[in-house]
């Protein structure tokens, strides 16, 4: 871009070295036309240089202020699209969701005890508890076992997993039940009608009320108090199963349970004595309970019977009487 300008100058030195290389002559009519020649032969030079330069800056000019306009209107963009995502609303977010998880597992294992002992560790790792628990069995027989576990939603998962590993899984069966929509307008619920509520208290703190008026907000204030309530307890359980999943596991013994030890005569006969004599207890408070029960309704057979019996036998003696 600089070439025409050093170009214009190479030709205005050749020009004044061609000017000062005319040899000096004396003022007069003959020098007069080649000194004019001359200037107008270095005015157009000069002109010409003027030009080049004028057609080569504007260019460079226009160069140089165009990527930072460019750089400037992105940037702007970018403002503007920053601007824009700040004010959309944000979607829910995953952690946001209520969702009720349930499972129910049944298992097959060889070791039961090993098992039970199993489930008891596997929640308390995962941060959960057992809610309900119901175990049977005796020496001879398959034991079984059922247990419902509450666990943290975030590990639901994991101790599903876990539970699994336990032994043979014979059925697995998982529900979900997205409550997000419900719990959210139970909470915008809640704050309107405590809105109305406080409402319903600023009308019924005025001392120019009647006594309709009075007994009116009274009982618009007992609906919405009830209503709340509701809803309050709604959303509470909602939270509770939203927050703790719910695990039920069945695990039943695939072998009969023997003792490590077959009993001895004396050790048999010892139970069936416990046995009899336990149940001869049962049966004689059984008997005692039966007595209290029907107590009441023989006292009142007997008095009847003691107040009846002697107008019975009189009657009968003064009928034969007559008789005789």
């Amino acid at each position: 871009m600089v070439q025409p300008i050093e170009v214009c100058a190479a030709r205005r030195d050749v020009q004044d070295a061609s000017v000062g290389a005319i040899p000096t002559r004396p003022v007069g009519a003959r020098s007069l036309p080649f000194r004019c020649a001359a200037l107008i032969g270095l005015a157009a030079l000069l002109g010409c240089g003027g030009a080049h330069v004028g057609s080569d800056t504007t260019p460079l000019a226009h160069q140089a202020t165009q990527p930072v306009a460019y750089v400037q209107q992105n940037e702007t963009a970018s403002d503007t699209q920053r601007a824009v995502d700040r004010a959309a609303p944000d979607p829910v977010a995953p952690t946001d969701r209520k969702i009720i998880y349930h499972a129910f597992l049944q298992i097959d294992v060889v070791n039961f005890s090993d098992a039970a002992a199993g489930v008891e560790s596997i929640v308390s790792r995962h941060g959960g508890f057992v809610a309900t628990s119901r175990l049977g069995g005796r020496s001879g027989s398959t034991r079984s076992g059922q247990w419902t576990l509450r666990v943290p939603v975030e590990r639901y998962r994991s101790l599903v997993n876990d539970l699994g590993r336990l032994g043979e899984l014979r059925e697995q069966h998982e529900t979900s039940n997205e409550v997000t929509a419900e719990f959210f307008d139970l909470q915008a619920r809640i704050r309107n009608k405590q809105q109305e509520e406080q409402r319903l208290l600023k009308h019924l703190d005025e001392t120019t009320r009647q006594l309709p008026e009075i007994l009116t907000i009274e009982r618009e204030l007992s609906r919405v108090r009830g209503e709340v309530e509701q809803m309050q307890g709604r959303l509470k359980m909602l939270a509770d199963q939203t927050s703790l999943s719910t695990v039920e596991v069945t695990i039943a013994e695939t072998v009969p349970f023997v003792t490590a030890e077959t009993p001895t005569f004396g050790a048999r006969v010892e139970r069936a004595w416990v046995g009899s004599t336990g149940t001869l207890l049962a049966l004689l408070m059984g008997l005692a309970i039966l007595a209290t029960v029907f107590f009441p309704w023989i006292a009142a057979l007997g008095v009847i019977v003691a107040v009846v019996l002697p107008i019975v036998v009189l009657f009968r003696r003064r009928s034969r009487i007559p008789a005789a």
